[in-house]
């Protein structure tokens, strides 16, 4: 009788244990799957306009890492004409990322690192961050050109940026920035290559959208 007793005893404590465990599991599992919030991530896209006024233009996609980090890639065409920058045309002498006339063809490369200054609840983006950049621009010229041969440019950069909102989802968003670069020319008449190093800037105006 006895011996009943327990059994029923310690059957009734294992039933109540099922759903401890059952508990604790859930809450390990929840612990091992944790993403550190990358499945909430925001994603941005944009494009950034003001360059067009110059020889191209870059379609950006943004996504979030942290709470005030994000990353961001950039590609885009080089169009077939050639604008002076208002900095080229006074810093003519010491502006090295200016080509001497339109190329044919060409692309340009971006990828940043943004560092938000976001206050209370706000999230990216908004407000105004500082960014780490780099560019490559790539440009091709016609085989009859005598001023300028095959370039690439290779810009490094230190950046300040705002976000302004346009409602819950469109935003516009101007930065600037400044730093070095290193020119890559290949000579119009010859297989020959100089390094030129020289001081590099960037004005964007992008106009982007939540995805």
């Amino acid at each position: 009788m006895k011996t009943t007793k327990f059994l029923g005893v310690l059957a009734f404590l294992c039933l109540l244990q099922i759903p401890l465990t059952a508990q604790v599991d859930s809450t390990n599992l929840d612990e091992y799957f944790d993403d550190g919030g990358m499945s909430s991530s925001i994603h941005l896209l944009k494009i950034d306009v003001a360059p067009i006024l110059h020889n191209h233009f870059v379609l950006i996609y943004e996504r979030s890492l942290f709470r005030r980090m994000s990353i961001q890639l950039g590609v885009g065409p080089v169009l077939p004409y050639n604008i002076p920058t208002p900095i080229e045309l006074v810093g003519e002498d010491f502006v090295e990322r200016k080509i001497n006339s339109a190329p044919t063809s060409g692309f340009i490369l971006r990828g940043d690192l943004k560092f938000y200054y976001l206050e209370g609840s706000s999230q990216i983006p908004d407000g105004s961050y500082y960014s780490l950049t780099y560019r490559r621009t790539l440009y091709q010229f016609s085989d009859d050109n005598p001023t300028d041969g095959r370039t690439a440019i290779h810009d490094f950069l230190m950046g300040y940026g705002i976000v302004n909102s346009l409602g819950d989802r469109f935003y516009v968003e101007p930065c600037i920035g400044l730093g070095v670069l290193i020119k890559n020319v290949e000579s119009p008449v010859s297989a020959e290559r100089e390094l030129i190093p020289g001081f590099a800037y960037m004005f964007s105006l992008s106009l982007g959208t939540r995805l």
